[in-house]
């Protein structure tokens, strides 16, 4: 379904460890602490960029509203959000209705892994359509 936990690099603290790991001096940040853990990254990608938090699919996140017949599960609709990747930090980890672009990338994507399950999604506009 998608995470809304990638507001951490804003925090005021961080647990003392993380900074210990990376020699950072007690006057460093949250976000000090990230850039010396992608800096001392022993793989990167072609951006130079390390970890999951580099990775734009991580910064997507889908929200389900689902429709009940009684008991039965009869439809869900496939809402996106975006939570700011590539963004400045103060901007990220804010989870946002994504553009109409972005839905149709994630829909995309959503759609190819869930097609391998025999599970068909309708695009309508911005939206995932899912009948059971």
């Amino acid at each position: 379904m998608g995470t809304f936990i990638f507001h951490v690099d804003v925090s005021k603290f961080q647990g003392q460890e993380y900074y210990d790991r990376y020699n950072l001096k007690d006057e460093a940040t949250p976000s000090d602490t990230y850039e010396a853990a992608n800096d001392q990254a022993s793989e990167k990608d072609w951006r130079g960029w390390a970890g999951f938090v580099f990775e734009p699919p991580f910064w997507d996140s889908i929200l389900a509203d689902l429709t009940f017949d009684g008991t039965e599960l009869v439809e869900f609709k496939i809402h996106l959000a975006t939570l700011g990747f590539g963004s400045p930090r103060t901007q990220r980890g804010r989870p946002v209705r994504a553009s109409h672009e972005d839905s149709i990338r994630i829909l995309e994507h959503v759609s190819e892994y869930s097609a391998v399950y025999g599970t068909e999604i309708e695009i309508d506009e911005d939206v995932g359509i899912v009948q059971i």
